[in-house]
């Protein structure tokens, strides 16, 4: 007060005296209590709002360039080709002339073949083997790309082979099946491989199923390796291979002077290859020795055809009156 000059003190009773008769309307302090609060909140809204919307900016300015910097030059659609085409079942039935049967493929693999696939439709496991048939998609082969399958004019007559038996009475062999046409074909089926019994030999325990690994038929090759498809190129080959596997041997007939050589079912013997009983002139029992009878006289005869309207071709295994025949699929000649 006292650095006031005598001017400002005038000055400062003036503004008091105009002042002085001014009060506040009634509720006034009331509505600054509620009104300071409301304005203090709204600040504070609009500066969570501003950071909020900094952030937002900060996070989605990055990923933009980033999404929009990034090259698609590189991306290609996957394009899934199903280059599995497969083999027949495996099921075994009656074949034309009363013996089993079996046009499955060894594998287990369905096969599917629609009528569009007749024309133009290429190896995709096919391999190739030195005489024998090429293999394989190779888009660079022409051979792949424009060979049709196999028909009954375009496969010869099946060539077959047998071998002799070995130690355990196990005969092996084949068919070989070749392209006598001018073109290439494909060959994306197995064929059916049919027996009948001959003989002594049982009809009904003669057999033919599909070599599978690890079965009785050790020395086919291992169905893993067999192609569904291959192609042949004209005057090549394919084979399917085939074991019999004994399971008994014929039954021995009577000895000399015996009034009935002939075998019969309820005298064939136990099929284990031993001797059978005789009626004496006593009306006993005695044991024949192996050595006074012969063997009856039984065999097998294995026939394969390529297609259902094409000839077979049989070949016999001779000594042969139970057991099973093992298949393969179709093999490069090899």
């Amino acid at each position: 007060m006292d650095s006031l000059g005598g001017d400002e003190l005038a000055l400062r009773r003036l503004l008091h005296e105009a002042v002085e008769e001014i009060e506040p309307k009634s509720g006034t302090l009331e509505h600054l209590r509620r009104a300071v609060p409301v304005r203090r909140a709204r600040k504070r809204q609009a500066v969570v709002g501003m950071a909020a919307a900094a952030l937002f900016c900060g996070m989605a300015i990055p990923a933009l360039v980033h999404v929009t910097g990034s090259s698609d030059s590189n991306d290609r659609p996957s394009i899934a080709g199903n280059s599995e085409a497969s083999h027949g079942g495996t099921g075994s039935g009656k074949g034309p002339d009363g013996g089993q049967s079996s046009t499955g493929s060894p594998s287990g693999k369905s096969k599917s073949k629609g009528k569009g696939g007749k024309k133009g439709k290429p190896a995709d496991k096919g391999k190739g083997a030195g005489g024998g048939a090429t293999g394989g998609p190779d888009p660079a082969s022409t051979a792949a790309a424009s060979s049709p399958v196999c028909g009954p004019a375009d496969l010869g007559n099946a060539s077959p082979n047998v071998g002799v038996a070995d130690a355990d009475g196990k005969v092996y062999g084949s068919f070989r099946v070749t392209n006598v046409s001018q073109g290439n074909c494909t060959v994306d089926a197995p064929g059916a491989v049919s027996v009948v019994a001959q003989g002594a030999a049982e009809a009904a325990k003669v057999n033919v199923v599909d070599h599978t690994a690890g079965d009785a038929a050790t020395a086919l090759p291992d169905p893993a390796t067999e192609p569904s498809q291959l192609i042949l190129e004209p005057g090549m080959s394919y084979e399917v291979r085939f074991a019999w596997v004994p399971s008994a041997s014929c039954p021995a007939t009577g000895g000399p002077g015996d009034p009935s050589p002939s075998p019969s079912p309820s005298g064939a013997g136990d099929g284990s290859g031993g001797t059978t009983g005789t009626t004496t002139e006593q009306g006993g029992m005695s044991t024949q020795l192996a050595g006074e009878g012969t063997t009856a006289d039984g065999s097998v005869l294995v026939s394969y055809a390529a297609e259902p309207d094409t000839p077979s071709s049989s070949t016999t295994i001779s000594n042969a009156c139970q057991g099973t025949v093992y298949r393969t699929g179709i093999l490069p000649a090899s």
